[in-house]
């Protein structure tokens, strides 16, 4: 079967061509308007000789009025732009085309010209549709979707695909190339009856995916599928990206004296190009108060990586509010080039210690009261802004946890099920649970129930271990400490320290020891979970006869660092990365919404699984009542933005996996769809202009006798 179609691009015109077919047909019939008869001796003889040419007459007349009327037809068809395009056993069959087109943060970049590769992109992709024959379906593949950027499949109607195609806007999350493939090839596999092209229109930078990194191999045949990417970029782009800053402090108090140290971060900056000549980075950071500070960055010739302090402008004033979100810039290429960054200011922390209340405290023995030591840590002067409340593990209710910063479990064998229960939430909403074993027991079961409360994997020993001779503490090297910050001056202050009783315990891989015995015996273990707080474990209880910890220097920089560090690690871990998809069930939210500075809201369902974030940013957390409960950060992914170029040889080899690809250059083609009958129309045209002069000529009347009135003749 042969389907042959018809599009003009200006069908107006067309039907003004048409519609002129009425003005030569108007001519002939008012040229043959009756006259009145006139009656003299010689009509009988012209009559006669009119009888013997009437019907020659009428068939010229016929073929002129009909060249006439085709003047005008052809006039307004070449005018229109006719475009023919057929399928079926004498034309193409019609086919399915695929415009992967790369919208990453990648395709921000810009060429010698001035414009980005997201525009060429689109242009690109728009001449591909304007060659497209009518039956031909489109499906338009964003290779990073967001909410204004979606799938759009099984296209007819090209218009609206270029109309689509027009709008894509960058999408700021890390592209998936073997996902978008994969589902290309689902996609082709549903219509095994029709032919398919894919078009994969990309600069090729290492923002798409590096060409070490596999894709899916084999996924389409060559033989129904013609697989095209367009060249790579060979003009190299400098920029510097920032893949991370890690403020020291989160947390910050507004009179704790530790001003200085909260305002400092590290920021781990990598540069994009080839060369890579000496140069100067300008890396500033400004709050959302104006506040704002910078420092300039020495890059060394050849030099691509570089860890760098930064101070932070942290706003100790009212003005600030309750937190500080700041943004750090070193350019304006790609969004890849700034970090966001929340603190937050507190006037006092809210500290709970849960210990059994005993009637006649005074006759505690002083070296046995664990409560006591742990008190006199968190606060060693009362200037200090930290409120502690003590409460029976017993007694305790859902009201007692609302507006505290940490808790310190010192008898967790006390706790009920409600009571791990609401640990457990209060973990959820991000706080520090600081747990350390009861010192009057020898068996410790509650360690199981603290797995599985808290999803822990820790291998315990339920009875403690007496180590005689008692072992000294050390400090593992470990990067992720809670205790980093005073790590330069921690090795002399555990030096002193001994452990004499201890539980034995191993965090596995996700579990993080801060401090040892001399033997290995984990004295110290953190863990943080994205999305929640920090658990911290101490194995040996704060008591004499368990450990000389409390009478030692250490002590109050353990207990302060762990309950300033194990806020900052809480903090730290409501993040998330744009784009990504899981982070509701990864941060175990419940339902609610996140809003974005902007006005822009996310409704939170923990059971859809593509629910995503599309910009960067400070959101605020809600719960269903609206109220606040907390911040979640939003970063993009640094990778995502990275623009160092990747050879024509290797693109080839790594798209080579997945089937046999060729390669097209870039060129906006301005050929339309299907065959321009243009240039024919108007050849026609002037054939009927020439043959109808001609034939006017021919059939002039000048020789002839005038057509009587034959009307006006009486019989």
């Amino acid at each position: 079967m042969i389907t042959i179609g018809f599009t003009f691009l200006a069908p107006w015109i067309a039907v003004a061509g048409v519609a002129g077919i009425s003005i030569p047909i108007l001519i002939h019939l008012l040229s043959r308007r009756n006259r009145p008869p006139v009656k003299w001796a010689a009509m009988r003889f012209i009559l006669e000789a009119w009888q013997a040419r009437r019907r020659r007459l009428r068939l010229q007349q016929l073929l002129l009025l009909i060249i006439r009327c085709l003047i005008p037809v052809v006039l307004g068809l070449a005018l229109a732009q006719p475009l023919l395009s057929s399928t079926g056993i004498l034309g193409n069959q019609a086919r399915t085309i695929h415009l992967i087109i790369d919208n990453s943060m990648s395709s921000m970049s810009t060429d010698s010209s001035g414009s980005t590769a997201l525009e060429r992109h689109k242009s690109y992709a728009i001449s591909e549709i304007e060659k497209l024959e009518t039956g031909d379906e489109i499906n338009l593949i964003p290779l990073v979707l967001t909410a204004g950027n979606q799938l759009i499949p099984n296209q007819r109607q090209h218009d609206l695909a270029i109309k689509s195609i027009r709008n894509m806007t960058v999408g700021l999350g890390k592209p998936d190339l073997a996902q978008t493939l994969e589902y290309t090839a689902s996609q082709i596999n549903l219509d095994p009856n029709r032919n398919h092209h894919i078009m994969l229109i990309s600069d090729f930078r290492e923002g798409i995916g590096r060409v070490d990194e596999s894709l899916p191999p084999d996924l389409f045949d060559s033989n129904r599928v013609q697989l095209d990417f367009t060249s790579p970029a060979i003009e190299s782009n400098e920029q510097v990206r920032i893949v991370d800053v890690q403020p020291l402090r989160r947390v910050v108090l507004r009179e704790g004296g530790v001003q200085d140290l909260a305002s400092q971060s590290l920021v781990r900056l990598t540069r994009d190009g080839e060369a890579l000549p000496a140069s100067t980075t300008t890396l500033s950071a400004t709050s959302e108060t104006g506040i704002s500070t910078s420092r300039e960055i020495d890059w060394m010739n050849g030099q691509r990586d570089i860890m760098v302090d930064l101070p932070l402008p942290v706003d100790m004033t009212d003005q600030g509010g309750f937190i500080t979100p700041i943004k750090v810039t070193s350019g304006d290429m790609t969004p890849a080039q700034s970090r966001h960054v929340l603190l937050e200011m507190e006037d006092v922390l809210r500290v709970i210690i849960l210990d059994r209340e005993q009637l006649g405290r005074d006759s505690v023995p002083f070296d046995e009261d664990a409560g006591g030591w742990v008190s006199r840590a968190l606060k060693p002067i009362d200037e200090l802004p930290i409120e502690i409340r003590r409460i029976d593990p017993l007694a305790m209710v859902k009201s007692d946890v609302v507006d505290a910063d940490a808790i310190f479990i010192l008898r967790p064998d006390l706790l009920q099920k409600e009571g791990w229960e609401q640990l457990r939430q209060f973990r959820i909403d991000g706080g520090l649970l600081v747990f350390a074993p009861p010192g009057d027991r020898l068996i410790h079961p509650w360690l199981d129930q603290l797995n599985s409360s808290f999803d822990l994997v820790w291998n315990s020993e339920s009875e403690q271990v007496v180590l005689d001779p008692p072992e000294p503490f050390r400090v593992p090297d470990n990067e992720d400490s809670i205790l980093r910050v005073v790590g330069s001056e921690l090795d002399d202050l555990v030096e002193p320290v001994e452990a004499r009783r201890i539980l034995r315990v191993d965090p596995g891989l996700n579990g993080v020891v801060s401090i040892q015995t001399e033997s290995g015996i984990p004295v110290l273990i953190t863990e943080s979970t994205s999305g929640s707080g920090t658990i911290a474990l101490l194995t040996t209880s704060p008591r004499l006869d368990w450990t000389s910890l409390p009478a030692k220097p250490l002590m109050v920089p353990l207990i302060q660092e762990i309950l300033r560090g194990g806020l900052h690690l809480s903090r730290g871990r409501q993040q998330v990365i744009v784009g990504d998809t899981g982070w509701i069930q990864d941060m175990k939210l419940v339902r609610g919404e996140i809003r974005h500075p902007d006005g822009t809201s996310v409704i939170l369902d923990p059971e859809n699984e593509n629910n995503t974030v599309d910009q960067a940013g400070i959101w605020t957390l809600l719960d269903e009542n609206g109220t606040r409960r907390s911040w979640i950060v939003a970063n993009v992914d640094p990778s995502g933005g990275d623009l160092d170029l990747q050879s024509i040889e290797a693109v080839e080899q790594w798209l080579g996996e997945t089937g046999e690809w060729s390669q097209k250059t870039q060129d906006v083609s301005e050929a339309g769809p299907g065959r321009s009958l243009v240039w024919i129309l108007l050849g026609l045209l002037m054939f009927l202009l020439f043959l109808e002069g001609f034939l006017s000529r021919l059939f002039s009347p000048g020789e002839a006798p005038t057509q009587p009135a034959e009307t006006g003749v009486m019989a």
